[in-house]
């Protein structure tokens, strides 16, 4: 037998009592690896066993011997000298004292191999870190039912075991969350386990905190007092005042009095709610100077006292938004680089008075959704942003009736299709169309039009679209329905310098697309070379029939994108000036 014997070299520590790290590690781990020649009625392959012996580890019958003489040592001595009646009192009582120690003792040890035969386990060889990644994904959890009233519940992992529990506690990154109110034993644990960590801090008004009448004016002192003291970390605060006035103790006032007191060096983001309270809070001043992201969901009378010098993020929502009531508000953010106005429901019949246009020089990405035509057209024509280089924008019709929609829509592409060289057009189960323009610059706008009901908009004609003047060399077309040929004609013919079109529609509006590339005597996109239909099924004979005559234009196709499944694809080859591609 051939023994081969492979020495594991540890990374153990000296400690006192302990051999130097070299020589017990090898004691320690011996692992030998044998194998044996095998004869014709063995298994052809090699086997191959390995043994792991532990040295120094002590096995159950030594431990059965320690503790069977421990144990007669312990009767011997009672027997000999306890049972004897003239042992004082205070003898017995030491010795009883003694055998309370050795129990604990032997309680301690038990803990120990419970804990080894843990880190045998999988979960138990798991690394700190890991756990803390797990525990982290666990906190997610219990923020999210906190957050919506649910009740302050942690996790079952972090007592999974003494070590998960200790890395729990130990980990300040778990305990930056806190909602106020908060009872103050909780809220002490929270201060003390979450260190000097950066806090997020959501305060809301859905809850009192629950205090007896005999001593509130204390509790409230002291949970004030751990408030202020908090204030300085809070890196994220949440006012959300949508619930409704606590009963008993205005909660609201208290906080803001708090918040107004105290400056917040920290706080980076600020979110508010309220959508229910009418009173203006014009004495709410919040000092946070390095404040960069405010996030509102009220009118703005209920907006603190803050400087905006620093805001350079700036997210809106609410409902019945008028083009005024936004640029109002976009006064007083001059330095915002990133903009988000969600008017939730529109208003319809607006009057939109003489406004001076609003500079925003640091603005690069804008959203507006979703006003009518006229609103958002106002708004994007009283807004100076010479930086902007991402738009988003949503409509909302009252009323759609034809084609009578695509003049207001083209007014508003006109300046960007202008600027652009590629086009997407597509459709929302024919309730919405959206579209998406791309420069070579990296400028971007993106536009969805729906109409105020869920009916059908109509289709889309493209001849306005087709009147703008523009340079576009990529169009994707992800339709269910076009217009009638003539109109893809006319459409197509503008946009000459087309090089690349894709298309996805139904089989029976694809054959449009083709009948109008078809189009003569005036060729219709004479310089496109690729031709993306993927997502598109079609007959091979319709298809061959397309290229032969775009070859026999003299504008021959260079690249066809199909689908995998289209039949007799190798006719395609030879009328290609290029080459084709299987969808992957």
């Amino acid at each position: 037998m051939r023994v081969l014997v492979r020495i594991a070299i540890g990374n153990a520590t000296r400690k006192a009592g302990v051999r130097s790290a070299p020589r017990f590690a090898q004691k320690l781990a011996l692992t030998t690896r044998f194998s044996r020649s095998t004869s014709q009625h063995d298994r052809p392959n090699q086997l191959w066993g390995r043994m792991v012996y532990l040295v120094d580890m002590p096995t159950p019958e030594s431990l059965t011997e320690f503790c069977t003489t421990f144990e007669t040592k312990i009767a011997t001595a009672f027997h000999q000298h306890l049972l004897d009646p003239t042992v004082s009192h205070e003898t017995i009582s030491d010795v009883r004292h003694s055998l309370q120690e050795m129990e604990q003792r032997l309680k301690n040890s038990v803990v120990f191999l419970k804990q080894q035969q843990n880190m045998c386990t999988p979960i138990g060889r798991l690394s700190d870190v890991l756990i803390l990644e797990i525990l982290e994904y666990c906190v997610l959890e219990m923020r999210k039912a906190w957050e919506k009233n649910d009740g302050l519940r942690f996790p079952a992992a972090f007592s999974l075991s003494s070590r998960w529990r200790s890395i729990a506690i130990g980990s300040a990154t778990l305990w930056t969350y806190i909602c106020l109110p908060l009872p103050l034993n909780l809220l002490r644990l929270f201060q003390r386990r979450s260190r000097n960590a950066p806090l997020s801090i959501d305060a809301t008004i859905r809850d009192r905190l629950r205090t007896d009448a005999s001593n509130e004016g204390a509790v409230m002192g002291e949970f004030g007092h751990i408030v202020r003291q908090l204030i300085p970390r809070i890196a994220r605060l949440h006012l959300n005042w949508d619930e409704g006035w606590s009963l008993r103790y205005d909660i609201k006032d208290f906080l803001l009095g708090i918040f107004g007191q105290t400056r917040f060096s920290s706080l980076e983001l600020l979110r508010i709610s309220n959508e229910v309270d009418e009173e203006e809070n014009p004495g709410f001043v919040l000092d946070a100077p390095v404040l960069k992201k405010l996030i509102f969901r009220t009118m703005p009378a209920h907006l603190p006292q803050l400087s905006s010098q620093n805001i350079v993020d700036l997210e809106w929502c609410l409902e019945e938004m008028r083009p005024k009531d936004v640029l109002n508000v976009l006064s007083q953010f001059r330095s915002i680089e990133r903009c988000v106005i969600v008017n939730e429901d529109p208003y319809i019949g607006s009057r939109n008075p003489s406004f001076p246009v609003i500079s925003l020089p640091n603005l690069q990405n804008l959203s507006l959704s979703y006003f009518t035509p006229e609103d958002l057209k106002y708004l994007i024509d009283h807004l100076d942003a010479p930086l902007l280089v991402s738009r988003t924008f949503g409509i909302f019709d009252e009323v759609v009736n034809g084609n009578s929609w695509e003049p207001a829509l083209a007014s508003i592409l006109a300046p960007y299709l202008r600027a652009s060289n590629e086009f997407r057009i597509s459709d929302k189960r024919t309730t919405a169309y959206i579209f998406a323009l791309r420069s070579s610059s990296g400028h971007q706008t993106d536009l969805s039009y729906a109409g105020w009901t869920p009916a059908r908009v109509p289709v889309m004609s493209f001849a306005r679209l087709a009147q703008l003047p523009c340079d576009l060399t990529s169009l994707s077309l992800d339709v269910q329905y076009f217009p009638p040929t003539y109109d893809l004609v006319k459409a197509l013919t503008a946009w000459w310098n087309l090089t690349h079109l894709r298309v996805r529609t139904r089989e029976s509006e694809f054959e449009k697309v083709l009948a109008a590339l078809e189009h003569g005597p005036d060729i219709v996109c004479p310089r496109l070379k690729c031709l993306d239909c993927r997502w598109v099924k079609f007959s091979s004979d319709r298809m061959v029939k397309f290229l032969e005559t775009r070859k026999q234009l003299g504008v021959g196709i260079q690249q066809l994108a199909i689908a995998q499944d289209v039949p007799d694809a190798e006719r395609f080859v030879d009328l290609l000036d290029g080459g084709w591609e299987d969808e992957e």
